[in-house]
């Protein structure tokens, strides 16, 4: 998902760029921009291309999709339990 690049020369607290590349689907979830707020600060990242980002933003969307996974197994998993009162 993401390729990190390491700029020479640049300041102790600046944050490592990785490049992106999202999903573009064919639903309007996945045609719009993906929009990530971080302390504060909002990040609009394009569908379709390949961006570059903090490597913070991209740990946050990994994150996320990392958590839909999970869910996605969990609803699965339980789809079919019954419970008998």
């Amino acid at each position: 998902m993401a390729e990190t690049k390491k700029a020479e020369g640049t300041a102790q607290n600046e944050p490592n760029m990785v490049k992106v590349r999202l999903h573009l689907g064919d639903r309007a979830e996945t045609k719009a921009p993906l929009k990530v707020w971080i302390n504060g600060v909002q990040y609009v990242i394009p569908r379709g291309v390949e961006t570059e980002v903090p490597d913070f933003v991209e740990a946050c969307i990994r994150d996320s999709e990392n958590a839909r996974m999970e869910e996605m197994e969990y609803n699965a998993a339980h789809e079919n339990v019954h419970y008998h009162y």
